[in-house]
């Protein structure tokens, strides 16, 4: 796997094309550090390194451009500083799950994708089972590291409602908010390719919401909306376009809450804690 963080702003019709930005003042002194899950309460007194990419998934080097500091250049940085103190270590330790499940995704995967090349014997099936609500907070707690660190300067703050209860509570999104998995009909998925990070804002009182990720990481192609007031005023529209069932111009497909992935022969079975389909 390479693992790259070209981060790539951009936007649609409706949105403002951003840069992303850091949700919190974040500097060398230890008290303009903030815990951006504080609002939780049982904040610890101590500051972790929280690994913008899971640690697990990176390889010893990571390669990064588009940043405010090696824009135009790609710079490798070794993995142990692909991080940011921006959560204190009970609430980073708290996103663990999240990090382990897509971890386990892609160690599947990567058994499958094996097995499909043994040229001998007989390859039974198989079926692996992965908690959905996981793999959704990864991609959410992934996305606000990647803006944290995306620029410290232009700041993209994200509204505590559409975030913290979904992350640290037990609070779950539904149709078509949350995760959907974009699919090309036109290009391979590229499970070798760089990761590329996109998002869209709304300007509220000169402050800029995150409400929209588009996260392609290892040959996914992560869309999340985040049910905001720019979001829900065009709710007919998301709830077409993660329906499954419209192709764009260019030949993507969202598909929200997607129940399983195939692989071959193989399966991957993903559970959803809400499986009552909202789509008509």
């Amino acid at each position: 796997m390479r693992a790259d963080a070209n981060a790539c702003p951009a936007g649609s019709a409706t949105r403002n094309v951003d840069k992303a930005g850091s949700l919190y003042a974040i500097g060398q002194n230890f008290n303009l550090m903030k815990c951006y899950a504080n609002s939780v309460g049982n904040c610890s007194s101590k500051f972790s390194r929280e690994h913008i990419i899971s640690d697990s998934l990176l390889k010893s080097k990571v390669g990064v451009s588009g940043f405010d500091w090696c824009k135009g250049k790609e710079v490798f940085i070794g993995k142990g500083s692909f991080t940011q103190k921006i959560l204190c270590t009970t609430h980073n330790s708290a996103l663990s799950p999240f990090d382990s499940e897509m971890t386990r995704l892609f160690k599947i995967l990567k058994v499958y994708d094996d097995q499909s090349k043994i040229k001998t014997g007989i390859i039974g099936y198989k079926e692996e089972i992965i908690q959905g609500e996981l793999l959704e907070r990864w991609v959410l707690k992934t996305s606000i590291n990647l803006i944290h660190y995306y620029s410290r300067d232009e700041k993209v703050d994200f509204q505590e409602n559409t975030v913290i209860p979904y992350l640290f509570g037990d609070k779950l999104f539904q149709f078509p908010f949350g995760l959907s998995i974009t699919f090309s009909t036109k290009m391979k998925a590229d499970f070798e390719g760089k990761t590329h990070f996109q998002i869209g804002s709304t300007i509220n009182e000169k402050n800029r919401f995150l409400d929209t990720v588009i996260l392609v990481f290892n040959g996914f192609i992560f869309t999340f909306y985040l049910p905001t007031k720019t979001n829900l005023d065009q709710l007919d529209h998301l709830k077409l376009k993660c329906s499954g069932k419209v192709i764009s111009e260019k030949g993507f497909v969202n598909i929200w809450h997607i129940k399983g992935i195939n692989h071959g022969k193989n399966k991957i079975k993903i559970n959803w804690k809400d499986e009552i389909s909202i789509i008509k």
